[in-house]
């Protein structure tokens, strides 16, 4: 699901915001911008549960 979601360019900025998530960790904070980013929902999950059973 990710990959097609990622193919859309619906999910670019959470992977982006993924890496810099480790980065910000490692430094030992992480942003209020980039946790929210992170923590977007991508898919309902009523979404979800339609894909797969499709």
């Amino acid at each position: 699901m990710l990959r097609n979601l990622l193919r859309q360019g619906d999910a670019q900025d959470v992977l982006d915001a993924a890496r810099r998530a480790g980065r910000e960790l490692v430094e030992g904070d992480m942003s209020a911008e980039t946790l929210a980013v992170v923590s977007k929902e991508l898919v309902t999950l009523e979404e979800c549960m339609r894909m797969q059973n499709e």
